[in-house]
């Protein structure tokens, strides 16, 4: 190179350049269209990988992050954003909250804390803002799909199917207005444009809420389970357990459906027809139950043969199934170099940050025979009592119903006394104690007064110390009902 002249090297060095243009180009064109592999190298695999972006450009020209961005400061830019969806959502300016975000989206795609706060914005903040159920019911909506996209954006990341399916089961199930939410899930309230069904969306197949939540959570386990993002959200056999969970959900849903009576679209032909009115309360409550029940053994299934047969890799505990057997967990233990008292230590470690035998009872229970006609005749004893005022009717059904719960918890009741199902189980104990409160007013009215010191079906419940304060607080609420004239 030294015996070139100064011209010359001038000209080779071009050449070195402009070679080196062309793997340059290759290697790092932008890509050209949005959603599909296209551009240089780099671009192609990041598409592969789901990180490309070629949205980039729409970001608006005459604003401050387009003057960032161009700086190379497209963190910055993020940055400004934050700020100022930050004080949109606390002015409660919702539609520029929802153009910023979108900007936000441009610059980080990727970020999934930005699907989940927009969509928690939509779900939660803009529809508490509408009167109307059916409006709010939009703007849940309207989340939803947000969300969805993120879903969609961003296949490797398992948390966000995760949110997805938090939010159609927690959201549209547990809601103050969750009665409505549950129906316009199934038959959206806008007919003429949807024509009587869901809106396809958020519910393509036209299901339950829990059903479609369930659909979520299985696409996050899925996508966890390839292990190409890892998930942070919570441990991960907490993670996995949500699919059956939701199931149970539903399950739970459907007993609690039977509170809100039959169904005006039910009702309405027979209105002037008490027999026929009657009759078809009592199949569509049998039904109900019967499918409660159906779904519970179902659950316990899944519960039990998949969720509790799964082999976890643990960060801590190494290999690990819920529900092993002791030859499992040995063979387990030889694996990781542990003792067999140490896998039996961690299984029931995590057994208890699952609630795995609590939920493996609870299923268990629900789908017996017995619990679930006590449900029926506790629902139909406090129809006869509030409704009907037919004492004498209310009172057998309450005792029938009450002597059938009680076989249950007397069959599962623990050898040292402790009554598990009524401790573990809030929902049961106040279902219970409600229908004793309602059946010693029964008894009151007439004439037939029972006491403390009277043996009564599950008695066990009402006098057991660790529920008192239930108890007292049923009893009050009971009392305010009763003063009300409700």
């Amino acid at each position: 190179m030294n015996s070139l002249s100064t011209r010359q090297r001038k000209l080779v060095y071009t050449a070195c350049a402009v070679l080196l243009l062309f793997p340059i180009i290759w290697l790092g064109q932008p890509a050209s269209v949005a959603g599909r592999a296209s551009g240089g190298k780099i671009a192609v695999e990041r598409f592969n990988q789901d990180l490309g972006d070629a949205s980039l450009g729409d970001v608006d020209p005459a604003s401050t992050s387009m003057s960032l961005v161009l700086l190379g400061l497209r963190g910055m830019a993020a940055n400004v954003l934050w700020m100022q969806a930050d004080k949109e959502k606390e002015t409660k300016q919702w539609s520029q909250l929802e153009r910023t975000i979108e900007r936000i989206l441009l610059l980080q795609p990727h970020f999934q804390t930005v699907w989940k706060l927009q969509c928690w914005n939509l779900t939660y903040n803009v529809s508490a803002e509408c009167d109307a159920v059916e409006d709010r019911f939009f703007w849940v909506k309207k989340g939803l799909v947000f969300l969805t996209r993120g879903v969609s954006r961003n296949a490797t990341i398992p948390e966000l199917p995760h949110d997805l399916g938090d939010f159609c089961g927690k959201k549209i199930g547990r809601a103050d207005e969750r009665d409505f939410f549950r129906k316009f899930f199934v038959v959206d309230p806008d007919r003429q444009r949807f024509n009587g069904g869901p809106d396809i969306a958020i519910n393509p197949n036209g299901v339950d809420n829990y059903f479609r939540a369930r659909d979520w959570y299985e696409i996050a386990n899925t996508t966890a389970d390839l292990g190409k993002v890892q998930q942070h959200k919570m441990d991960f056999p907490l993670f996995f357990a949500y699919p059956f969970r939701s199931l149970m959900d539903y399950a739970t849903a459907r007993q609690q459906d039977a509170n809100r009576g039959l169904p005006p679209e039910l009702a309405a032909p027979y209105q002037n027809d008490p027999a026929r009115l009657e009759a078809t309360y009592q199949d569509w409550l049998s039904e109900l139950f019967q499918d409660a029940k159906r779904r519970w053994g179902e659950a316990y299934t899944d519960w039990t043969s998949i969720y509790g047969r799964r082999t976890f890799e643990t960060p801590i505990y190494g290999k690990l199934q819920i529900d092993g057997t002791d030859e499992e967990l040995a063979r387990l233990a030889a694996d990781d170099g542990m003792t067999l008292d140490q896998k039996r230590q961690y299984r029931d470690r995590y057994q208890n940050t699952t609630g795995y035998r609590f939920w493996k009872l609870r299923c268990e229970v629900e789908a017996e025979n017995e619990m679930a006609d006590a449900h029926k005749l506790l629902i139909v004893g406090r129809k006869l009592y509030r409704e009907d005022q037919d004492m004498e009717g209310a009172e057998a059904r309450l005792r029938e119903g009450l002597t059938q719960m009680q076989k249950v918890f007397e069959k599962y009741r623990e050898p040292s006394g402790r009554n598990q199902l009524a401790l573990d189980d809030s929902d049961l104990a106040e279902e219970c104690l409600k229908a004793i409160i309602i059946y010693r007013q029964v008894r009151d009215v007439l004439g037939t007064p029972l006491n403390d010191a009277d043996d009564f079906p599950c008695k066990l419940v009402w006098t057991e110390p660790d529920l008192e304060g239930l108890r007292a607080q049923l009893i009050e609420r009971f009392q305010r009902w009763q003063g009300s004239g409700g």
